[in-house]
């Protein structure tokens, strides 16, 4: 009877398979750890066992080889893996492969925030789609769309890396209604020159000057606050943008590259600055080619102190002469905005105000986007419509003063 036959063997070029009584293909090999390893199930053709030998015998070519059965008790123990579990090492696989400090701190922050509180005990593959949807109801969508709109990024970019480690077969943040759009654009009017110089006047006498070159030439918070004695050309009347500072945490402070390519740029500083410039330089900037120019404690901090580069060749700042934490520098910020009578306004949206201004004094779209450190003009035509909008005025005001000959 074909049913009490011996189960038969048949070898390959490169591993083993044998026929069982079912009719089913069991396939092994001898490994490179001289143990005999089998398919964790049967085949029910040749075909697909071959695929299979053929599948293990890349990943030893390879050298990514680990035995069957160690991957198999590994798909086990990940079945049981809650978001709160695999975020950790996904955060430790990113910061492995370089990516910027500032996204992983947001991530970190997401994480804390948003995510962990409600969805961290929740294992990987019980995350379904309508589990993220009620996730995303029950954020602080109308009071901080742009902080959801990130955390939802967030979630979706773990999940996809989790889908690519084999975790999870399916991302489930998709086609979710409103999750994920981009956050509505600030709209804040342009400060007037009075305005700034008003806001700049009643910040701290050492870090007035921060307020200005963010209101005239563009620069994002972070990058005015990591501001060296060598980014000053006061000859060339320009500042070298090559980093910003990054507050990480547990309140690592480091130096990092600016948030684009294109924000590695030459800010021109207008002439009428530059004696400003100088001054702050005499004054209160740190000396040496590495010197901050706004700084914490400037009666305290020691003088000149070296930079260290880290492994990962990021510029660790000495614990004793970091620039201004974003906490402090924001809360002088409000203060001085509300000494100036400005309310609703943030530090960040001076780079309107200089984009702004810049465009009424004639600024193509081109010469925007550089200033700004914009990878596309598409942001840089906004402020080139509000010069359109002013010279639109300007001609109105001259018509009025029009008088027609009798």
């Amino acid at each position: 009877m074909r049913g009490k036959k011996n189960i038969k063997g048949a070898r390959q070029s490169w591993g083993r398979m044998r026929v069982l009584r079912s009719g089913r293909y069991l396939a092994s090999y001898l490994g490179p750890d001289a143990m005999l390893h089998y398919a964790d199930q049967t085949y029910e053709n040749k075909l697909l066992a071959s695929g299979w030998l053929a599948d293990e015998r890349k990943a030893i070519e390879r050298g990514d080889w680990t035995p069957p059965e160690a991957r198999r008790a590994l798909a086990i123990e990940r079945s049981h893996w809650t978001v709160a579990v695999y975020s950790v090492r996904w955060l430790e696989q990113l910061e492995r492969a370089g990516i910027r400090p500032a996204t992983l701190k947001d991530y970190r922050t997401q994480l804390k925030l948003r995510i962990l509180p409600t969805l961290g005990d929740l294992p990987l593959n019980h995350l379904t789609r309508a589990r993220v949807a009620a996730w995303w109801r029950g954020l602080d969508i109308d009071e901080h769309p742009r902080a959801c709109s990130k955390g939802y990024g967030t979630l979706s970019s773990l999940l996809s890396d989790a889908r690519a480690d084999d975790i999870i077969e399916v991302n489930p943040c998709h086609d979710i209604k409103g999750a994920g759009m981009p956050s509505r654009i600030r709209d804040m009017p342009a400060l007037t020159p009075k305005q700034l110089a008003a806001v700049a006047s009643n910040m701290p006498l050492h870090w007035a000057l921060g307020v200005l070159i963010a209101g005239w030439c563009g620069l994002r918070d972070s990058e005015v606050r990591d501001l060296r004695r060598g980014d000053i050309d006061t000859d060339a009347g320009v500042i070298h943008v090559t980093h910003q500072v990054v507050e990480l945490k547990g309140g690592l402070v480091i130096s990092a590259a600016p948030k684009t390519r294109a924000s590695v740029r030459d800010a021109p500083i207008p002439e009428a600055l530059i004696p400003l410039v100088k001054a702050h330089l005499c004054d209160y900037a740190r000396p040496g080619k590495a010197g901050l120019l706004f700084y914490r404690s400037p009666a305290n901090s020691p003088k000149n102190q070296d930079m260290n580069r880290d492994d990962s060749g990021l510029l660790r700042l000495p614990t004793a002469d970091l620039p201004p934490a974003d906490a402090t520098w924001r809360r002088h910020w409000n203060t001085a905005c509300k000494a100036a009578g400005i309310t609703g306004y943030h530090f960040h949206d001076l780079r309107a105000t200089a984009l702004t201004n810049t465009a009424v004094a004639g600024a193509t779209i081109k010469e925007l986007q550089t200033l700004a450190g914009h990878t596309t003009a598409g942001v840089a035509m906004r402020y080139q419509r509000a010069a359109d909008e002013h010279w639109t005025e300007v001609r109105g005001r001259v018509s009025a003063m029009v008088v027609l000959p009798a």
